[in-house]
């Protein structure tokens, strides 16, 4: 019987095609995708609602006398919440906190009360709690939708009609058309405060 010549499978060196195969990969690397990047929008409090949805049992939050805030694991959520209702049920048609009425706060006091455990018979001061955080969230509010309505002044009419479904730019030309300068966003506001300051000013000059 003849021997038998076993021959070595071949190296990547030793084959013309798999080195032709190992150039076009090194020389033709894939793409690399990259995901476009999530931009934060308007706080909504959706997260809380589906945390209260799925337990079906209110948040849990502390405020004691002492520290006048909210305190404890919830508290981001709560003080998320406060700006939401605001956002959602503050009134367009006052410029200051101080007009908005009880009628107008009730449903914004109804949706922190559906997702927090909040007992203002054991602990009024709760309430005075949020009264405090919601004309500052009212300000800030007022101040982003004129800082948005700003920027879409100079824009030509064909960006301006791509954003028709932006409910931002809604509400910021509400609230333009309602309040106009130097009424809308605070313009007494700052007028005011610059009052202040100069009497201030003087008086350290006498």
């Amino acid at each position: 019987m003849p021997p038998v010549t076993v021959h070595p499978p071949p190296t990547s060196g030793s084959s013309n095609g798999s080195s032709r195969n190992d150039a076009t990969t090194e020389t033709c690397p894939q793409p690399i995708l990259e995901r476009p990047r999530k931009r934060r929008g308007p706080t909504q409090g959706f997260q809380t609602a589906h945390i209260v949805k799925v337990t079906q049992q209110k948040l849990e939050v502390i405020i004691e006398k002492v520290d006048m805030r909210a305190t404890g694991p919830n508290a981001p959520q709560f003080a998320n919440e406060i700006g939401a209702a605001v956002r959602q049920y503050a009134p367009l048609n006052k410029i200051w906190w101080k007009d908005v009425t009880d009628a107008e706060k009730s449903p914004m006091y109804s949706r922190l009360e559906n997702m927090f455990v909040l007992d203002y018979n054991k602990r009024p001061w709760i309430k005075e709690v949020i009264e405090n955080d919601m004309p500052i969230r009212f300000k800030e509010f007022r101040y982003e939708l004129h800082e948005y309505y700003e920027t879409l002044i100079d824009l030509p009419m064909a960006e301006r009609k791509a954003k028709k479904h932006d409910q931002v730019y809604h509400l910021s030309k509400s609230r333009n058309n309602i309040d106009k300068n130097p009424m809308f966003i605070g313009g007494e506001e700052k007028k005011e405060k610059k009052e202040l300051d100069n009497q201030g000013n003087l008086q350290k000059e006498g």
